[in-house]
């Protein structure tokens, strides 16, 4: 299977020159693969992890729903370049992401630990006293949200990488030419890990 990585922006970005560039690398792509989650865990469990890692659980939904939503809606999203090619070309449409809640859900521990230190660190004793909600407390537990939050994303991207690329290779001997769309921050590591595939010949794996 032939594979173009069609990487870049999540938002703010140029789906029309994209399509573009995939026609020219690829031709007519048989399916596209694309970065989103391709399973869900259950609303119980989804409400234990709030309660586990209630800042993650928030930073998640406000990158996710709010900031990357908010900035595809005027700047371009990358979702209407898989958009474009499936319905182009009527292709096949295979998700093949991790979603962030079964990651952390799998971590809970681990990312619980975290998210309640940060909570519960300025009322420890020996720590000068810091009222509940006021806006001392309130900036640091911000930064400390986006510093988690940081942590997260980096701590995780190997392992994204890794599952993407066993999803898109246990579909190698199903299509001729496939297309995945995804972050440029992913391009390297999944090109890397296919790139001991033998049914799998990635054609850029490098990105621009």
């Amino acid at each position: 299977m032939d594979l173009y990585i069609d990487s870049g922006s999540h938002a703010v970005t140029d789906p029309a020159g994209r399509v573009s560039q995939a026609e020219s690398e690829l031709g007519s792509p048989d399916v596209v693969f694309i970065e989103e989650p391709n399973e869900t865990i259950e609303l119980r469990e989804e409400a234990f992890l709030f309660l586990y890692a209630p800042i993650l659980s928030v930073m998640m939904i406000l990158w996710e729903y709010v900031i990357v939503a908010g900035l595809q809606r005027f700047f371009g999203s990358d979702r209407n370049v898989g958009k474009e090619l499936i319905e182009k070309y009527d292709t096949d449409r295979i998700s093949v992401d991790i979603p962030h809640s079964v990651q952390i859900y799998e971590n809970r521990k681990l990312w619980g630990l975290a998210n309640w230190l940060a909570i519960t660190w300025p009322f420890s004793w020996g720590i000068p006293d810091f009222p509940a909600l006021s806006t001392t407390y309130l900036l640091m537990l911000a930064f400390q949200a986006v510093l988690i939050f940081i942590v997260y994303v980096a701590a995780t991207a190997s392992l994204r990488d890794k599952f993407i690329s066993e999803k898109i290779a246990n579909h190698s001997k199903e299509y001729q030419k496939a297309c995945l769309i995804t972050g440029s921050q992913h391009h390297e590591g999944i090109a890397e890990n296919l790139s001991s595939s033998q049914s799998i010949d990635v054609l850029n794996p490098n990105s621009e």
